[in-house]
């Protein structure tokens, strides 16, 4: 352990207080040196149970004691009890047939402009990763989206193309 660390603990001690120090913060309260603790009068084992009615149910242990249950056992409820759910169950989606699939590309390859991924998904009443796995968008649309994102990352100011990089390198690191 650094001598540092060991300093840090040892300053984090807790310290006896002086008998000074005390008298500083409670002069006028007399305290004994060695205040009397009354004795016990039952054991430790002794537990004390009040106004237990006599039909609650009583099981002996193995060495002897006596369990009172407190709490009637609760019986589970059907669903029919609770209110009705905040959010639906998620509803089945149909994979899509060849025709589909067949249709999905040809829109998505005339006109990507027009036949975005979440348009072709609402078109289809299908989800947009269904869209993406059945066919990507032409070479020249993807080309054209990056140059296009290249063109608003140079338009940036200093500080905000220093903070897009960071992000970029946290979300690599995940």
């Amino acid at each position: 352990m650094s001598r540092q660390a060991t300093q840090t603990i040892q300053r984090n001690l807790p310290r006896p207080i002086s008998e000074s120090f005390q008298r500083k913060i409670a002069p006028s309260v007399k305290i004994s040196p060695k205040p009397t603790i009354p004795n016990r009068t039952t054991s430790r084992t002794s537990y004390y149970t009040f106004n237990v009615p006599s039909d609650t149910p009583r099981t002996e242990l193995d060495d002897g004691s006596i369990l009172i249950a407190r709490h009637k056992p609760t019986t589970i409820l059907p669903e029919s009890y609770l209110p009705p759910r905040l959010d639906r169950y998620a509803e089945s989606i149909p994979p899509l047939t060849k025709e589909q699939k067949e249709e999905i590309r040809r829109l998505r390859t005339e006109d990507p402009d027009r036949w975005t991924v979440s348009e072709l998904a609402k078109e289809f009443e299908t989800l947009p990763l269904y869209v993406v796995r059945c066919c990507a968008a032409p070479r020249e649309r993807i080309e054209f989206v990056q140059k296009k994102d290249q063109e608003r990352f140079d338009e940036l100011p200093f500080r905000r193309k220093l903070t897009h990089i960071q992000r970029l390198r946290r979300r690599a690191l995940w």
